[in-house]
Order: C-alpha cells, then structure tokens, then sequence
C-alpha cells in the first residue's frame, strides 16, 4: 500500500489515530515534530517517502493499520 502526500498531511496535522504499531506510532510522532519544524512541501514528501517505506517493509505487521491509513 502506498499512501498520498493528502493522507499524510492528514496522518500529520489534523487525525488523531489509535494505531495497533508501536513503530508505526512512534513513526508518526517523529514526523509530526519533522514536519512541525519545517512546514513545507519537501518535507510533507520526505514524510510520505518514510511511511510508505516503513509501511512496505512491515507490510505483514501493519495490515490492519494501513487499512485505517486507507480511509483516510
């Protein structure tokens, strides 16, 4: 699965999500204070990149969070 720049900028400024990862948790904390810092597009893309990689290498562990990541 791969998520879109949309769906991170979600992820990151506005959804408050439970997620059943604790990587994926702490993933996501960084990158709201990455982001946080420096609020431009490159970064919103640097994110992206770093969830959709994170996501394709846990795939099996992530299944029922990329499917909440979906919806979005």
């Amino acid at each position: 699965m791969k998520i879109t720049v949309q769906q991170t900028e979600k992820l990151l400024l506005g959804a408050d999500l439970k997620f059943k990862s604790l990587a994926l948790s702490m993933l996501l904390t960084n990158l709201k204070s990455v982001h946080a810092m420096a609020p431009q597009m490159y970064t919103l893309e640097n994110c992206t990149d770093s969830i959709n990689k994170f996501l394709a290498r846990y795939e099996a562990s992530t299944d029922s969070d990329a499917a909440i990541i979906a919806k979005l």
